[in-house]
């Protein structure tokens, strides 16, 4: 099903997330090498799984205001590109073309 995504997708993941899963990939990491369309992912250090999440609905979890700031960016930065062809450099740890 990820295959017939054909829509760009700037995909997070914490860098404790990555830790606890022990060695096996992050979901992002699957959804980047498998979604059809231009993808990043960008590891979140210090982040959860919920590092995407503003803390007063995740508690602890959810990312911190610096962590959210760069998510923001770093998304604006992909979506230019993507979308209006911007030759904008785009923070993230891996990047795929489709």
């Amino acid at each position: 099903d990820l295959a017939r995504l054909r829509v760009p997708a700037y995909l997070t993941y914490g860098e404790r997330e990555r830790a606890a899963l022990r060695g096996r990939p992050p979901n992002s990491l699957y959804a980047l090498e498998n979604i059809g369309g231009p993808a990043c992912a960008v590891e979140i250090r210090g982040g959860t799984h919920f590092v995407y999440v503003n803390r007063e609905v995740a508690g602890r979890q959810g990312g911190s205001p610096i962590q959210l700031a760069r998510i923001v960016q770093a998304t604006a930065a992909f979506l230019d590109r993507e979308l209006r062809g911007s030759s904008v450099s785009v923070p993230a740890d891996r990047c795929r073309d489709r």
